[in-house]
């Protein structure tokens, strides 16, 4: 044992130190207290805090961004309307026929694309013979959404025609039926559209003609799409006769208006001399 005053060494049985004389006992009870004390001061020993996880990766963070439920709803709507338009493909009129508590996405769809695709397909088959540059928003911006507003208009005519031949049918039904059967022309559009990027410009322009000759035989077979069996409203005659007099009207409306929009905006890329 060795004294904690002055360092000797002695015997573990002594009680005094042979150096100094100082009591080992006590000295040694002395000792365990300030190092009792000194721990105490000091505290406990500080805990490392556990070493921070690392963020999510980017595949994860790719991953969590594809999981959101918006990109669900497009890829089922994708899919949907892939089976909406090959349907259509296929029996256009029956297919029609068969839509009865559908959503009306589907037929808004098909609308846009073709009220899309016509005006942009003659704005390339312009741009290529002519020598001033078209504006583009004049050109197929603005005639797109007057297409598509004059599609909606005139599904609303056929409603009025349908409800005066007592027939039960509801707008969005009918816009999805109306849809159905305009996948055809809209499949034209899109082909005079592939034409006149090839510049195939007299095949684009026949085209486009013959998909604005079959949206006629579209409405009116939307309206046949419909049994009538109620004697109380008026005639299926009548009922036709109103839905393509309502269009006549509509379209003649809509071409002043597209054809005075193109005419100025070529006037106005005319330079002056």
């Amino acid at each position: 044992m060795y004294c904690t005053n002055c360092g000797g060494q002695n015997e573990a049985e002594d009680k005094f130190c042979g150096t100094c004389g100082s009591h080992l006992v006590l000295a040694e009870m002395t000792s365990s207290q300030a190092g009792v004390q000194a721990e105490t001061v000091s505290g406990p020993p500080e805990e490392k805090p556990p070493p921070e996880t690392a963020g999510p990766s980017t595949s994860q963070a790719a991953g969590n961004l594809l999981d959101q439920p918006y990109l669900e709803k497009g890829k089922l709507a994708g899919k949907n309307y892939g089976s909406y338009l090959l349907a259509s493909l296929k029996a256009p009129f029956n297919h029609a026929k068969s839509i009865e508590h559908a959503t009306i996405t589907n037929g808004l769809i098909t609308m846009f694309l073709l009220a899309f695709f016509l005006p942009l397909s003659l704005y390339l088959t312009a741009n290529s013979v002519q020598l001033v540059s078209l504006p583009f928003g004049m050109m197929v911006v603005r005639p797109t959404l007057v297409l598509f507003v004059t599609l909606l208009a005139t599904a609303g005519v056929v409603i009025l025609s349908l409800k005066a031949m007592k027939v039960n049918a509801s707008y969005k039904v009918l816009v999805n039926r109306l849809g159905s059967l305009l996948v055809i022309p809209m499949g034209l559009v899109v082909t005079a559209f592939i034409l006149s990027v090839l510049s195939i410009n007299i095949l684009s322009s026949f085209t486009v003609m013959l998909a604005a000759g079959v949206v006629p035989l579209s409405i009116l077979a939307a309206i046949f799409s419909y049994d009538n069996k109620d004697t109380d409203g008026i005639d299926s005659f009548y009922g036709v006769l109103i839905a393509i007099v309502g269009f006549t009207i509509l379209f003649m409306i809509v071409s002043y208006i597209l054809l005075e929009a193109m005419m100025t905006g070529i006037t106005n890329q005319i330079p002056e001399f």
